[in-house]
């Protein structure tokens, strides 16, 4: 009997190499079919450089986790020797080895997915010895070895995601150059909607049978549509592409013109009396119909306030993207995009200033209107809600009512004497 359980745990032994070579053949095929997603993958990013950084996770891990667990018994092979001296039956090995399988469990702190680790270096520090006794479990794949995605842990980042998340890699150059790629195609799109406009709407109120109401309103109809198109397609779209390769520079272009882009506020500005006048008139909707366009001439005129808004986002855009080395470059951006939210601010302070009534005083000569919000204001013991506009030189108080048309109006109160 005690013969018979030492062939036995002979036998066992040699079953156990021959798993351990299969084990590595499969790895080793696993290491090969590894290299080849990577090499798919490097061709895939090189067309689609967006690919999602889950994705390029999922494969960088798959296959060089191993999914088969060791354990090192504390038995030698002169122990096993003398294992017939021991008395054990057959029945009484397999339950040994059934138990110590059971018993195995991962390493503390350790993170794998769908696998288990174990202390390998206890392992491969008694490969010296005569014959330890190995015990294999039944490999456990994760997910992605099934194709699936899977969540990996914050410390297993893998050299693609560090590229992506690095603002001096490729992919932030690439990111760069889409957006600067988005400002020039939606500019050419914004010349030629104002070009549509100056080429079908605008010789209209010169034709002899324009309505008596709409005669002599062109400059309220349309505003300094004229000298907007006259800059964007004469000066700002081409220095646009000329730095077409040069994306962090475009706030340059902005700040060059930076007196230009006060057209858009005095533009802002002339909008509602605009569509009061082509609300109250089907004489254009006639030409929208013969025309054919989805489009009426309100929805035209509205893509210059549009455009400065989706200017603004772009700026951001491009200034969430620069490192801290390019500190001109993100300067010049930075200044470029107080401009144009200037200009945005600044239109609708000036509808605000249309809209104050009863004032004694000339606005446009107290300087520039800083800012304009409302406040609660304590005087002669008397708590108000007023409407306080902050000129360079005189401070404005109001008192906000509803006109006819349901409008706010700004009604005269008192002023302040700004002191420099």
């Amino acid at each position: 009997m005690n013969t018979q359980c030492a062939q036995q745990q002979v036998h066992r032994w040699k079953q156990t190499e021959k798993e351990i070579e299969k084990a590595k053949d499969r790895e080793m095929g696993a290491m090969r079919c590894t290299e080849r997603s990577r090499k798919r993958q490097r061709e895939t990013q090189e067309e689609h450089p967006s690919e999602s950084r889950a994705s390029r996770a999922r494969d960088s891990i798959h296959g060089t986790v191993t999914c088969f667990n060791f354990r090192s018994s504390h038995k030698s092979r002169k122990e096993a020797k003398s294992a017939p001296t021991a008395k054990e039956s057959p029945a009484d090995c397999g339950q040994r080895g059934r138990r110590a399988s059971q018993e195995q469990k991962p390493v503390a702190g350790s993170s794998t997915v769908g696998c288990q680790w174990f202390p390998w270096q206890n392992a491969a520090g008694r490969t010296g010895s005569k014959g330890p006794e190995l015990l294999i479990t039944e490999p456990v794949f994760s997910q992605a070895a099934r194709g699936e995605a899977e969540v990996i842990p914050d410390g297993w980042r893998t050299d693609g995601e560090h590229a992506a998340s690095d603002p001096e890699s490729p992919n932030a150059t690439v990111k760069l150059h889409r957006i600067m790629e988005e400002l020039l195609l939606t500019e050419a799109e914004y010349v030629r909607s104002l070009g549509y406009i100056l080429t079908h709407y605008f010789p209209l109120l010169s034709r002899p049978d324009v309505p008596q109401d709409l005669r002599g309103q062109r400059g309220r109809i349309f505003g300094n549509l004229e000298k907007l198109y006259d800059f964007h397609c004469q000066h700002f779209q081409r220095d646009l592409e000329a730095g077409r390769s040069e994306p962090l520079r475009v706030g340059r272009c902005f700040l060059h013109h930076r007196e230009s882009f006060g057209l858009y506020a005095l533009y802002s500005k002339n909008k509602p009396q605009s569509d009061a006048l082509i609300q109250h008139h089907r004489y254009f909707k006639r030409k929208q119909m013969e025309l054919g366009d989805s489009m009426d001439l309100s929805s035209y005129l509205l893509k210059p306030v549009q455009r400065i808004s989706k200017y603004s986002l772009l700026l951001q855009e491009i200034l969430d993207e620069c490192v801290p080395d390019q500190s001109g470059e993100r300067e010049e951006i930075q200044a470029a995009l107080e401009v144009v939210r200037f200009q945005l601010r600044h239109g609708n302070d000036l509808l605000t200033m249309d809209a104050v009534r009863d004032c004694d005083l000339n606005l446009n000569e107290q300087g520039q209107l800083i800012r304009q919000d409302e406040f609660w204001v304590i005087f002669r013991k008397k708590r108000s809600l007023r409407r306080v506009f902050l000129f360079q030189d005189v401070i404005l108080f109001t008192k906000t009512k509803k006109n006819d048309r349901g409008d706010d109006v700004y009604v005269y109160k008192m002023s302040i004497k700004v002191c420099v």
